[in-house]
Parts: C-alpha cells; sequence; structure tokens
C-alpha cells in the first residue's frame, strides 16, 4: 500500500485477533510474542495486532506487558498507534431506543419512517447491483479518501456480491437495505459470529442524506438483530475521533462507545505518522 509492506491481522471467527488463555501465558510465551513482531518488523513497515481487553484485569496485564516486551526491543525504532473498537450493549429495542438513542436520533429515524423508508434484509444483493453502483459512486470522496475500484467498478462488485452469496446461505453474513418507495438508497454488510454482529461498508446514496437514511439504515439493522436475541454486541469499525469525527459522532448518538477490543498498529519510524 502506497509502496509500503504491511502485516494485518484479521478473524472472522475470533472478534478481530487472538484469545489468550490465563493459564497458558508465561514469559516464554510473551518473549515469543515479541520475537515474532521483531521478526515481522524486519520485514514490514506497519503490523497490526489485536488485543481482547476484557474486563478481567488479566488482559490489562496482557497487554502492558506485551508492550513492554515491544518498546525493550532492539535495533528498530517504531510507534503505536492505538484504535478502540465501537460497540453497542444489545438489550431490548425498546431498551435501546429509549436509553441509547440520543433525542436527536430517534427523530431523525422518526423522519426516515414518515417519509415511507423502510429496512429489510435483501437476500440477492445481486437483484440490485445498479443501486448498490449508484449509492458507491454518490459520493466520490469519502472520509477524505477516494473510494477503490472494489467500490466503484461494475464487475469487481459483481464478483464480490456472487463470493458472498455462499455466506449469505449459509446465514453468516446479511446484507441490509434502507428503501425510499421500494427504491433502495442505502445498503450495508453485517456478519454474524459468536455473539457479536460486525457493521460494514455501511453507504448511503448522499443525494437522500436529507431523508435521514443512514440514522434510518442502522436503526433497521439495530431493531432486527436486538429483536433476534442471538447477538450481545455490535461493533461497526474502531473509534478514531482524529480521523473520522463525523462516523463517532454519528455513532455515538446511537449509543455506540469504545469496546474492550484494542487493534494495535505498529510503524516502523520511517515516515511521519503524527
Amino acid at each position: 500500500m502506497l509502496g509500503y509492506k504491511i502485516a494485518l491481522s484479521f478473524s472472522l471467527k475470533m472478534s478481530g485477533g487472538p484469545f489468550v488463555s490465563n493459564e497458558l501465558i508465561t514469559l516464554n510465551h510473551y518473549n515469543a510474542i515479541a520475537f515474532i513482531l521483531k521478526s515481522l518488523l524486519e520485514h514490514y513497515d506497519i503490523v497490526n495486532i489485536a488485543v481482547k481487553l476484557h474486563i478481567n484485569k488479566f488482559y490489562y496485564e496482557l497487554l502492558r506487558t506485551v508492550l513492554e516486551h515491544i518498546l525493550s526491543l532492539n535495533n528498530i525504532a517504531f510507534s503505536l498507534f492505538p484504535l478502540y473498537s465501537r460497540v453497542l450493549k444489545v438489550s431490548s429495542y425498546d431498551t435501546i431506543w429509549r436509553r441509547s438513542y440520543s433525542k436527536k436520533a430517534r427523530n431523525a429515524v422518526r423522519k426516515f419512517r414518515r417519509n415511507n423508508g423502510t429496512v429489510k434484509r435483501i437476500k440477492d444483493p445481486l437483484n440490485y447491483l445498479k443501486d448498490i453502483l449508484r449509492c458507491n459512486r454518490s459520493s466520490p470522496v469519502r472520509q477524505g479518501r477516494r473510494l477503490p475500484r472494489s467500490y466503484t467498478g461494475p464487475l469487481i462488485v459483481y464478483r464480490n456480491l456472487v463470493y458472498f452469496k455462499k455466506y449469505l446461505e449459509k446465514d453468516l453474513f446479511h446484507v441490509y437495505g434502507a428503501f425510499l418507495d421500494d427504491k433502495l438508497v442505502g445498503y450495508s454488510y453485517v456478519i454474524s459470529c459468536n455473539g457479536y454482529a460486525y457493521v460494514s461498508r455501511f453507504i448511503i446514496d448522499r443525494f437522500y442524506k436529507s431523508y435521514c437514511v443512514g440514522e434510518g439504515l442502522l436503526d433497521g439493522i439495530i431493531r432486527e438483530l436486538a429483536l433476534g436475541k442471538m447477538v450481545r454486541r455490535i461493533q461497526y469499525g474502531y473509534w478514531s475521533p482524529k480521523f473520522a469525527p463525523g462516523i463517532d459522532h454519528f455513532l455515538r448518538q446511537f449509543g455506540f462507545k469504545e469496546g474492550k477490543e484494542l487493534a494495535i498498529f505498529i510503524y516502523r519510524n520511517i515516515f511521519d505518522i503524527t
């Protein structure tokens, strides 16, 4: 990416990273983790690791100790950049509506509904390929970055949807659509695993933004997941007020908070990340 070599940690089965058991941790394990990271940093410019920060104090100690080992490495200068997960704790929908949503969020959802806005799960997103492309292309620059071809290229988007279809059939992956008078004006991918639901690729047609499509879409996703009673947490990316203040403000209106998962990016000091 941009001429840099990057190693990323990602896992659908484990909520974004490895889970380490208390009984298995010894000093040798800390040394092994530090050795692996040092080896990665010798070959990559950026390395990403994910740490699960559970309420148990052991995990905080694990994080602190591992970072101390990283900081003690010789011959490699680097910087740490942490991102906290954005998470909404799921209870009953009525409770979320009353206690988690702000007044502004509730009013926006009501406006979406007054305009005949609905949210439903799309069984076959290939039937909405043109609408999905229209939504993607409505805002060529998002969060200060130009959208890649995976969003705007018809053939690439088509192939991706074909690939995702097998996961739709296994009920592990869902596509939610926001509709105004039966016209698709926004959509999002949601992956469900181990009591977590991960909201991804949340996109609306910017020409319909005044109809509060984003608020209506997020509310529809939360409502169905809460009513399904199979999800304990909903995660929407990671907390980055420096780079995405608009998204963070939007999610706070719906009760999302910093979660107990930390994505750590380790940069070799070959360029300035500040």
